[in-house]
């Protein structure tokens, strides 16, 4: 067995064990501490079934996941509340139901932990590719421990997305386009942001024609497959609910409402940054506020790690941050932001002082778990 293939199994087996760990603190919590479950959030908000009273079950299920969940059973329907969610994340929780004993929510959480170990081992290649081994282990502890972390072992989308962008960065840097736009085109299936994916994508393109003076055809239908992939889901919704738009028009029910008309709104965007409304409230979090300022002083050591990660990381941070209203959910949207990441683990072990660096380490995983508690019992996180 090759050196390479033995780290790769070491970490996976280490993001496993994290993604377990993680449910035994959950189910410690709800055994050993008193009751703190929000309820009222529970019955205020959609849940599914829609008749089930809280169970320990909630505790796994809770906001944007009940949507998920729900859509893994059923179809898009007209006016929907959960229109608003994308399609291959819940797809991937049917199949994998279909295979998988427990029923749906065992099978998401079985599926996100996968996928989470996969994206994680990836990212860890791709970072000690860059910048050395020591910097790809910190980068990834860094990564697994920043406040939103918790989301890749419960039934979110976003260990599948931080798996498929890594696919296409990895795949771009190899030189396979063609691989590198297959998993563009899901991109877009598992959440909005997934269509910035065009930028790194079409940033290789150019770069290939600096060196060849010639743009090949396939090169051109590389950069259309994200593109395809969000008209595949226009189509989608036309044919479930008779409006291209429903995902986006049904943004009026959530507490974020995300809108494109925000990037041309400078004046609304910074009013609403200087509007902090609490630690972590809703839409004036003190906490987002303060990592959506982090990611932009990180973006000159993420043009460092190269253009096509630069590429990446400038739209996918900057844009969802600004289209969210107050910002809202910016830690998790920040969490398949992968070039800031590496960025932070280079920065870290530059020669220099080493005792504040498990600080930082353990501030970020101390975070995590107190918003993680909070989220489980259905208090509002991101």
């Amino acid at each position: 067995m090759t050196a390479s293939r033995t780290t790769a199994l070491r970490l996976a087996a280490t993001l496993l064990g994290a993604r377990a760990l993680q449910l035994v603190v959950i189910l410690a919590f709800f055994f050993l501490f008193p009751p703190i479950f929000q309820v009222q959030n529970y019955r205020d908000n959609f849940h599914w079934p829609q008749d089930e009273a809280p169970t320990l079950a909630s505790a796994f299920k809770t906001w944007d996941a009940q949507h998920y969940l729900y859509l893994s059973q059923h179809a898009y329907e007209p006016g929907h509340v959960s229109v608003a969610l994308y399609p291959l994340w819940p797809w991937a929780i049917a199949l994998g139901d279909r295979v998988l004993p427990g029923g749906p929510l065992a099978a998401a959480l079985v599926l996100a932990a996968l996928l989470s170990a996969a994206a994680g081992v990836l990212f860890h290649r791709l970072a000690a590719r860059r910048l050395g081994p020591a910097a790809a282990d910190l980068a990834l502890v860094l990564l697994m421990a920043q406040p939103a972390a918790f989301y890749f072992g419960l039934p979110y989308a976003e260990s599948l997305f931080l798996l498929l962008a890594l696919l296409v960065v990895d795949r771009l840097e190899s030189g396979r386009l063609a691989a590198a736009g297959v998993a563009a085109f899901f991109l877009p299936l598992v959440r909005p942001p997934g269509v910035f994916i065009v930028f790194p994508v079409a940033t290789a393109v150019l770069l290939r024609w600096r060196v060849d003076r010639r743009v090949h055809a396939r090169d051109a239908l590389v950069v259309a497959l994200p593109l395809l992939g969000t008209a595949v889901h226009a189509a989608l919704m036309y044919w479930r609910t008779g409006d291209p738009f429903a995902s986006i028009t049904i943004q009026s029910a959530y507490m974020g409402q995300g809108s494109l008309a925000r990037l041309i709104d400078p004046v609304t965007v910074v009013r609403e940054f200087l509007t902090v409304g609490g630690l972590h409230a809703v839409r004036a979090s003190l906490i987002d506020r303060s990592f959506f300022l982090f990611f932009l002083a990180t973006l000159p050591a993420v043009f460092r790690l190269g253009p096509i990660y630069f590429a990446y990381a400038l739209p996918m941070g900057l844009f969802t941050g600004v289209m969210q209203g107050g910002f809202t959910c910016f830690i998790r949207y920040l969490s398949v932001v992968f070039p800031v990441f590496m960025a932070w683990g280079s920065g870290l072990t530059r020669p220099g002082p080493t005792a504040w660096k498990p600080l930082v380490v353990a501030a970020l995983l101390s975070l995590q778990i107190l918003l993680m508690l909070l989220h489980v019992n259905n208090y509002w996180v991101a």
